[in-house]
């Protein structure tokens, strides 16, 4: 089956990274530590805004995706981040249900982020799987997820 939020990678998937305001942002102070550098006697300042940003903006393209779905196995790895800590191993029973949640002002959605909510050692957790600018990228995801862990 053909996925659109979903990246084939070896026995498994990854989700498909958009792009989200945190990249805008990143972006936009990258262009205000080049304005900084090239017009105006702060040269330090605008290198180390401009060194700091592509640090952030490489470390976020590089580490992409922090979901992966392996369907022969029926399980979800959610890496957590943290450095030297294995990723968390959800079996396709844990999963309880899929969570919007958007941020609007003035109507415009600025973020939509999709939450994962999962069940184990009877506790709940919450991960974050994607976020985006708009509501339908999110909503598609969360179908083609859906659909795949219901299979």
């Amino acid at each position: 089956m053909q996925y659109i939020s979903l990246i084939r990678e070896g026995n498994g998937y990854r989700i498909k990274n958009v792009v989200s305001p945190a990249h805008v942002i990143f972006v936009i102070w990258l262009l205000v530590g080049i304005g900084v550098f090239v017009y105006s006697s702060y040269t330090k300042t605008g290198l180390s805004v401009i060194a700091f940003t592509l640090l952030v903006l490489i470390l976020m393209i590089l580490r992409s995706s922090k979901t992966r779905i392996i369907p022969d196995e029926k399980i979800i790895k959610i890496d957590t981040g943290i450095r030297g800590k294995e990723p968390i191993q959800y079996s396709f029973s844990d999963f309880i249900s899929f969570e919007l949640e958007t941020v609007y002002y003035l109507r415009i959605p600025l973020n939509t982020e999709l939450y994962g909510r999962f069940s184990a050692d009877r506790k709940t957790n919450r991960h974050l799987l994607g976020q985006s600018f708009g509501k339908g990228g999110m909503q598609q995801l969360s179908n083609e997820l859906e659909e795949f862990l219901k299979s």
